[in-house]
């Protein structure tokens, strides 16, 4: 299963993970780690979660599915794919960056919003 790779891409921890889920640590822990039977339905909440097939968690196919994003993403992820392998690094270090922005500017505005 691809849980451990999906979570570690998102950057979340399992205590995230099982706290998004309403689940006890150890009871993900042993979903990720195999040691434990995954649910139908938790399964499928993974795959809304992580925005991925069942069958991708399941590693029953490499493809990412794109079928769960919306109109506009998938045209960006089609023009991505015609990008070579420097404007791809390129694209991927500008993406972080923003990304970094805006979870400072999320952390900045929630910090004065709590002390408002």
């Amino acid at each position: 299963m691809r849980l451990k790779e999906l979570r570690k891409q998102h950057k979340l921890t399992q205590q995230e993970v099982a706290d998004k889920l309403n689940l006890k640590l150890m009871t993900y822990n042993g979903y990720e780690n195999e040691n434990r039977e995954l649910p139908n339905e938790i399964l499928i909440n993974l795959s809304k979660f992580y925005n991925v097939s069942t069958d991708y968690i399941l590693e029953c196919n490499n493809q990412f599915d794109i079928g769960f994003l919306d109109q506009e993403t998938k045209e960006l992820v089609k023009q991505i794919k015609l990008l070579n392998k420097e404007q791809k690094d390129r694209l991927s270090g500008y993406l972080e960056a923003m990304l970094q922005d805006s979870n400072k500017y999320n952390k900045e505005f929630n910090n004065f919003k709590d002390n408002f």
